[in-house]
């Protein structure tokens, strides 16, 4: 993503995706582990615009894309980002959000589970966030017992 196209979407409160400004909701799509954290690598966007992305993005939508390994330079990637593709993503609606390195949500006004570009049942979700107690990301994170308890915490369709 473009450093200074992205600090301008979060600074302006610019939809990540239109580039119009959003109201008083603002939507966060990511994995089990995203949401479960409230941290997310891009910036917020408008419902309709997740939910759109969520339909025709090839790394949300198909479930087994991968990001390829030479990147512009102009890319940043955050270190907390995870390379493989979870299959099954949230869609986090919130009021509020702040960035210090990482965009950290407010508390989830709801949370909708999406896989290849459509509602995600609940067994689909529940294999999703078992794949991601499992992850080389949740074991060698320093507080693992509070990741998985967020983990436990998330709602199910």
């Amino acid at each position: 993503m473009h450093p200074q196209r992205m600090g301008m979407a979060i600074r302006k409160r610019l939809c990540w995706i239109c580039g119009q400004s959003m109201g008083s909701h603002v939507a966060f799509v990511g994995g089990p582990l995203s949401i479960a954290q409230r941290q997310f690598s891009d910036p917020p966007s408008h419902r309709e615009c997740a939910e759109f992305a969520l339909t025709v993005c090839p790394w949300l939508a198909t479930g087994t894309h991968r990001r390829p390994d030479g990147m512009p330079a102009h890319t940043f990637i955050p270190a907390q980002h995870v390379r493989d593709n979870p299959g099954v993503f949230g869609l986090l609606i919130t009021k509020e959000y702040r960035f210090a390195g990482i965009t950290q949500a407010g508390v989830p006004r709801e949370i909708c589970w999406y896989t290849a570009g459509r509602p995600a049942t609940r067994s689909e979700v529940e294999a999703a966030i078992e794949i991601a107690r499992h992850s080389d990301q949740v074991k060698r994170y320093r507080l693992r017992d509070q990741i998985l308890t967020m983990l436990d915490a998330l709602p199910l369709p």
